[in-house]
């Protein structure tokens, strides 16, 4: 997602962590914690994505199922989880 936002190709970067929300649901469902902070930070992405697109309800929308993912989210050991390179 970073490379799109670099190319400021936000349909394509909300696309992506559709995709990405979707192959990680199953595994939220059954509250797994790395899956459940994956998903959050996804929402969240999406989120600045469709904020940049000016999809503003999409925004809101994604900021609360962020919101209500964070709301499940359990303090995990070990270091935290990125999707980015560091």
């Amino acid at each position: 997602m970073w490379d799109m936002w670099d190319t400021a190709d936000w349909d394509d970067a909300i696309a992506l962590a559709d995709r990405s929300l979707n192959l990680l649901e199953e595994q939220v469902e059954r509250s797994d914690p790395l899956a459940v902070r994956a998903y959050g930070g996804l929402q969240l992405r999406a989120a600045v994505s469709a904020a940049r697109a000016d999809r503003k309800e999409e925004a809101r929308d994604r900021v609360q199922h962020a919101r209500e993912i964070a709301e499940r989210m359990k303090p995990t050991p070990g270091p935290r989880f990125s999707t980015g390179t560091q």
